[in-house]
This record gives C-alpha cells, sequence and structure tokens, in this order.
C-alpha cells in the first residue's frame, strides 16, 4: 500500500502544473477499446514485417515516439507515463482469456486519462515525475509503431480506412518496434473499437480476418499482456 500513496501524493503535485485534456480512446462515451497484445524479445522477423506491410488496405500510419514509465511495484493493471508533452494515466478496467484456434491471448479493456502541460512548466514535470523520491522504477521505451485501420461499421465485414480516420467502430492493428533501456523487442496488437456488447465480437471477426498467412512465432497468453505489465519485467 506505500507504494499507492507514494503513487497518489506524486500525482498530486504533477497536477498542479498539467492541465486536463480529454480521455483517451479507451474510454470515449458509449465507445471502447478492447485491447489485445503480444510482446517479443529480440529483432521483428522480416517475414512478419512482410506480412504486415501486405495487409489489405495502402494508408500505415508511422511514427516515432519515447515514452518514460514509472513502475508501480505489483500494478500490472496500472499504467502511468510521460509522453510528448503530456501526462497519461490508463488503468484496466476487465481483462479476459482471448481463444481462436491456435492464438490465445488476454484481452483487456482500459480506461485512460492524460493531462498537458506547457512547455513552461514543461522541465518541472519532468523533474517531478524523474525524481528520486518518487517511488519506483522509470523505464524509457522507443516505439517505432505502425498501423492499420479497418472500420466494421457494415456487419461482418472489416475495410481497410485511411488512418487518419475516427472509427466508431472497427480495429486497427498496429506493429511496433520497442527499445525499453536499449534492449530492444517487438509487439503485435489489435484495438477493437465499439460498443462495450461489441466489442468482443469485433475483435474475433478482425483477428480471424488479418491474421491469415500470420507467419511469426505462436501468439500464446504467455506473452500477451499491455505495457505496464511488459515494462515491470525490465
Amino acid at each position: 500500500m506505500k507504494s499507492e500513496k507514494y503513487l497518489v501524493l506524486s500525482l498530486l503535485i504533477l497536477l498542479c502544473w498539467v492541465s486536463p485534456s480529454s480521455s483517451l480512446a479507451a474510454d470515449n462515451g458509449d465507445t471502447v477499446t478492447l485491447e489485445l497484445r503480444w510482446f517479443f524479445e529480440g529483432q521483428p522477423p522480416v517475414d512478419v514485417k512482410d506480412w504486415f506491410a501486405e495487409l489489405p488496405g495502402n494508408s500505415i500510419k508511422q511514427e516515432e515516439r519515447t515514452d518514460l514509465y514509472l513502475v508501480v511495484s505489483g500494478r500490472e493493471d496500472l499504467g502511468l507515463k510521460l509522453r510528448e508533452g503530456r501526462l497519461e494515466l490508463k488503468t484496466r478496467r476487465s481483462t479476459a482469456l482471448f481463444l481462436m484456434g491456435s492464438v490465445r491471448g488476454n484481452q483487456e479493456i482500459w480506461h485512460g486519462d492524460k493531462w498537458d502541460f506547457s512547455e513552461r512548466n514543461g522541465a518541472v514535470v519532468v523533474t517531478a515525475f524523474t525524481a528520486g523520491d518518487l517511488k519506483g522504477p522509470r523505464h524509457t521505451v522507443d516505439k517505432t509503431r505502425k498501423q492499420r485501420k479497418y472500420d466494421a461499421s457494415d456487419s461482418g465485414s472489416f475495410t481497410p480506412v485511411d488512418s487518419k480516420k475516427w472509427l466508431d467502430s472497427g480495429c486497427v492493428i498496429e506493429f511496433t518496434q520497442i527499445e525499453i533501456d536499449g534492449e530492444t523487442g517487438w509487439t503485435l496488437g489489435f484495438d477493437a473499437i465499439g460498443a462495450e456488447e461489441d466489442v468482443s465480437e469485433i475483435l474475433a471477426g478482425c483477428t480471424a480476418q488479418l491474421l491469415a498467412g500470420y507467419p511469426g512465432p505462436f501468439l500464446t497468453e504467455k506473452e500477451s499482456f499491455g505495457y505496464p505489465k511488459r515494462v515491470m519485467l525490465k
């Protein structure tokens, strides 16, 4: 409980210097995001890169960024990070086993909030976040991420759409190379977006369509979890 107490006190200090922003896509009114992700060590296989590049659709969103995570011991259901002038807090609302043929994983719904801070206060926030009296290790995660989006408005089908399009119902597939404190790895993930009662079906349909022909390592629940647990394992 001490770690939670320190976290709450530290957040209160940090939030004095930041301003509230909109909620993350993980909880936007009646729309939620159901996440499914796997992590692997080492360089991503070339055949997996080629498979992702050849998926349906011409629009791929690519970005490079660095996130600084604070690890709260024993709390893989809570993620706190600094990202490009923004403080982000995610808490896991639910988790369940995902099964589709030989594909297994852990599907999770997260709630997210974020706070922006001005350039004037940036140094203060970063200093507070990295201060030695803020309990818990910090890990730097460099991400080179590629995403494809698919609309599921037409029942039973997933249509490629522009990567900048807002989805009310659909899925996002993500392929990301990561470096955690200089150690290389990669992750494959799906986000199913829609009404809470529909997202499990959307996720099942999306993975069935897009994982056909997937040439990479087996996708099992052992490698399936969110970023908070991955940085905790560092």
